[in-house]
C-alpha cells in the first residue's frame, strides 16, 4: 500500500501518477530512437519502471474507502441463505 492512500485526493493523483507514466514510457523510446540511443537495456528499465509504478497505483484507484463501505446506500455483497445443517 502507498503512503497517504486513504486520503480523499490519493485516487485523483494515482490516476494522475498512472496517466503521465504511460505517456512517459511511450515518448521516452521515441525519442530515444529518433537519437539512435534505444537499446535494450534502456527498454528493460522502461519496462520495471512500469511495474514497479503502475500496479500500487492500481490498487489505489480499485480500493474502496471506509466511509463508503459504511453508508447505507452503497450496496454491500449479497449473503444468500441457506438451510442449515441439521435439516
Amino acid at each position: 500500500m502507498l503512503p497517504f492512500a486513504k486520503r480523499p485526493w490519493a485516487k485523483h493523483v494515482a490516476a494522475t501518477v498512472i496517466a503521465v507514466t504511460l505517456i512517459a514510457a511511450v515518448c521516452v523510446p521515441i525519442v530515444l530512437h529518433q537519437r539512435k540511443a534505444l537499446d535494450i537495456p534502456i527498454v528493460v528499465g522502461i519496462v520495471l519502471l512500469l511495474l514497479a509504478i503502475v500496479p500500487p497505483n492500481i490498487v489505489v484507484l480499485r480500493q474502496r474507502r471506509q466511509e463508503d463501505q459504511a453508508k447505507p446506500g452503497t450496496p454491500q455483497p449479497r449473503i444468500y441463505a441457506t438451510r442449515s445443517a441439521g435439516r
